[in-house]
């Protein structure tokens, strides 16, 4: 059984909470949750395990957590700002037939001025019987796309939707969407891409440094080239051959990247970082570039504009 809440006032800290009740059937569900672990994004959100309590078969009280069974960890570096750090939750004494009963919640560390992008997926590669998500105090420009089998109840300003055994997933290579063979729903507000492109412009504005290490760089690269398709093709293959791409996801701080003399002295970074070290060496020879958001995985939804 599965349950998420999202909370959410404008002006306010938006709150994230999901509620798991899980039966342990054998022995492989003893070795997958002898630890529970979940990311976060220091800066963006904080995690708190509200309770996390294991039952035998007869749900009877075995074991409750304490903060001192938990702890976290990252990987320390010169970007540790933008880095997920992940919480881990031991779970011990856990045997089969055993029931683990667990509520999570995040809190946003700022003041949210419009609703978090939300992709809530009720399948999940275990049997899950039934899934519940909430939406507590939904704007009036909400928009919600849903997908596969769900039944939407509103009442008290909650919208509740409820999927009774959403179909299993399980991840593989070539697959098609999620939304093709899964059950969930996206929440956003009905915002333009314009408005959100204007807004990422912003955040960025401050990584801009237009630094001597970058413009060293950019007529290093040149040589004695002087088209600009040239300059182009060979400011990309230099920055694929010797910048080594490191995964950082979109979310909290990490949507910003880091200034592109950062990235030249590590020689790696994301996507984000790689992209904007383009854009400035291109900028120096007066190239203009634009920064543009592609997802690898499925199509980007025209009517659910976020940078997430």
């Amino acid at each position: 059984l599965a349950r998420e809440v999202l909370s959410f006032k404008k002006g306010s800290h938006w709150t994230n909470s999901q509620e798991l009740l899980i039966e342990i059937l054998d022995s492989s569900g003893v070795a997958r949750y002898q630890e529970i672990n979940d990311p976060f994004i220091p800066g963006y959100d904080r995690l708190y395990m509200n309770f996390i309590i294991v039952y035998d078969s007869e749900l009877n009280l075995k074991w409750k957590g304490a903060i001192k069974d938990f702890y976290v960890t990252t990987e320390l570096g010169a970007e540790i700002s933008k880095q997920t750090q992940l919480a881990h939750f031991p779970v011990k004494d856990l045997e089969e037939g055993d029931f683990i009963h667990l509520q999570l919640t995040r809190k946003s560390i700022d003041k949210a001025q419009h609703l978090p992008y939300k992709n809530h997926i009720a399948s999940r590669d275990i049997q899950t019987a039934k899934d519940v998500f909430e939406l507590h105090n939904p704007p009036s420009n909400l928009r919600v796309e849903d997908y596969g089998l769900s039944e939407l109840s509103e009442k008290d300003n909650k919208m509740i939707w409820t999927f009774e055994f959403p179909p299993t997933t399980q991840y593989e290579a070539l697959m098609p969407s999620i939304r093709d063979i899964a059950s969930g729903i996206t929440l956003a507000e009905n915002r333009s891409w314009e408005s959100i492109g204007r807004e990422y412009e912003n955040l960025l504005k401050h990584q801009y440094s237009n630094s001597i290490t970058v413009k060293e760089k950019a007529y290093e690269l040149r040589g004695n080239k002087h088209d600009p398709q040239i300059i182009v093709d060979s400011t990309i293959n230099w920055i694929r051959r010797y910048i080594k791409y490191k995964n950082t996801g979109f979310g909290g701080s990490s949507l910003i990247p880091a200034k592109s003399s950062e990235t030249l002295s590590r020689f790696q970074g994301d996507c984000k970082d790689q992209s904007l070290l383009l854009k400035e060496i291109l900028a120096v020879f007066n190239l203009k570039s634009y920064l543009t958001l592609i997802h690898l995985k499925e199509p980007v939804s025209v009517g659910m504009p976020t940078i997430q």
